[in-house]
């Protein structure tokens, strides 16, 4: 759809279907949303916030916008903004709290999102992060997430109401019975893996076009882990045309030692923003008709890939946790894709289990054979 009005549309001919969805579609007129409204007056902001959609732009349709719609001729959609921060800002905000001093250029425009910018924060990024496969982090993450409810929490100020929010959300991952939920940690793996694999395809291959290189990965993506990771695959596409002067890939280049543990540093900037596809489901209606989020980062790395995971389109059905987001294809893989990826072969592939782990051994093995040798 290119339009609200072509959603309106469709949406009021198929109601008795679609009743329990909401679509947001990224459109190049604002005729129901411009996500950056009230946002002008903050510098950069464009620059360093942004959200998972591929401008900012985006028509919105559910039940209860059509209803105002035909009650009132009102199309106008009531969004929640949330905004999460990488790992590094959030770590000057922490030392903001203790100080009171801005640790970077530009730091005021974090300060106006913390305390203006008429936005939630969503730190469940953040702890998952730090706490998903090592829990003795957990009282770093206690006096961040203090100095979170200190400076713009509901009770900002009050010091002990503060720490017993910050020990409730805590000691929930520390309960025996807790785990986190299984499609996180196979996400999370998953991305690893397309890092290493792309990684090794690029250095071992490095005379060959960019798109025999392609070939050679997507066809490991469709193959072997049996899913169709189209960011992962627009992310490969932009990394093999550009090579080393792909900025998020900088520091993967023969030599390394440390290559392992930098790749997994770069998966867990890429499940950020992977993970706001999924948070726009964590919304309670009765805040509005949809939840937006937003991601925050000073790294210029990111910025560089962020095309690679921007929506054209997410459908959200929160009474079934259904999430279904439509990804902007990069110039040049939609041949390679339509070549390996029909609907028959990735409807008999998706019922298949990858062998991620063991996968993942492999890769780690021949990348450190190609960084080392």
């Amino acid at each position: 759809m290119i339009s609200f009005a072509e959603m309106f549309n469709f949406y009021l001919l198929n109601r008795s279907v679609l009743k329990d969805w909401t679509f947001i579609v990224s459109t190049k007129e604002s005729e129901n949303m411009d996500l950056y409204e009230g946002l002008e007056q903050i510098s950069g902001i464009k620059e360093r916030l942004f959200t998972p959609f591929s401008n900012g732009k985006v028509s919105i349709i559910n039940d209860r916008i059509l209803q105002r719609c035909l009650i009132n001729n009102d199309s106008r959609a009531r969004i929640f903004r949330c905004v999460s921060f990488d790992t590094q800002t959030v770590s000057y905000i922490e030392r903001y709290y203790k100080n009171g001093i801005a640790l970077h250029e530009g730091f005021d425009t974090v300060l106006q999102l913390l305390k203006g910018g008429g936005m939630g924060i969503d730190h469940i990024p953040y702890t998952i992060e730090n706490l998903m496969f090592d829990l003795s982090r957990k009282y770093s993450v206690e006096r961040t997430l203090f100095a979170y409810e200190m400076l713009v929490g509901e009770n900002a100020g009050n010091e002990k109401v503060c720490w017993e929010q910050v020990r409730a959300i805590v000691s929930m991952y520390e309960r025996e019975e807790f785990e986190f939920p299984f499609e996180i940690k196979e996400q999370y793996k998953m991305i690893y893996l397309s890092l290493l694999k792309m990684s090794q395809i690029q250095l071992e291959h490095q005379k060959e076009s960019v798109e025999k290189k392609l070939k050679i990965f997507v066809e490991f993506i469709t193959t072997k882990l049996y899913r169709m990771m189209q960011p992962e695959i627009n992310l490969a596409k932009v990394y093999f045309s550009k090579g080393s002067n792909c900025g998020f890939f900088g520091k993967i280049h023969k030599g390394n030692k440390n290559v392992l543990e930098q790749l997994k540093n770069m998966t867990w900037d890429l499940m950020h923003l992977r993970f706001m596809d999924y948070s726009s489901m964590m919304f309670d209606a009765t805040e509005g008709d949809a939840l937006i989020p937003y991601f925050f980062t000073y790294d210029k790395r990111l910025q560089d890939i962020r095309e690679c995971y921007s929506l054209q389109a997410l459908a959200i059905n929160p009474h079934t946790y259904s999430v279904f987001p439509i990804y902007v294809m990069v110039e040049g893989i939609r041949d390679i894709l339509q070549e390996h990826c029909t609907f028959g072969k990735h409807k008999e592939r998706m019922r298949q289990t990858p062998k991620v782990d063991t996968l993942i051994n492999e890769c780690e093995k021949d990348l450190l054979k190609l960084i080392l040798q």
